[in-house]
């Protein structure tokens, strides 16, 4: 995901059952990640993992909430991210890739 612009925007996406994938803000450092497909085993919050990671040389770091994350369908899954950085600590806008994964 490019993070840092003025409108965040995908790179790339795939995976079995991926047909499409966007992000949108949700305030400085906050992105809702939403994969489109098939996804016949995302009944619950609980079948899903989800791991994200910055893409800097600046000691950032990215995360997810499935907390923060609506409730997945079979033909949708959003996951929220933040991207923060270790100078302050501080919420901060970055670049980063998100995978999830559903049995």
């Amino acid at each position: 995901m490019n993070g840092t612009g003025a409108s965040p925007s995908i790179r790339s996406f795939g995976g079995q059952g991926t047909t499409g994938a966007s992000v949108a803000t949700c305030g400085t450092g906050c992105f809702d990640v939403t994969f489109t497909g098939s996804y016949p085993n995302a009944t619950s919050k609980d079948k899903i993992a989800s791991y994200a990671t910055a893409d800097t040389d600046n000691y950032d770091w990215a995360s997810t909430s499935l907390n923060q994350s609506p409730v997945p369908t079979t033909s949708s899954i959003t996951i929220r991210c933040w991207t923060l950085t270790a100078i302050g600590p501080a919420v901060v806008n970055r670049d980063f890739a998100v995978m999830i994964l559903v049995p």
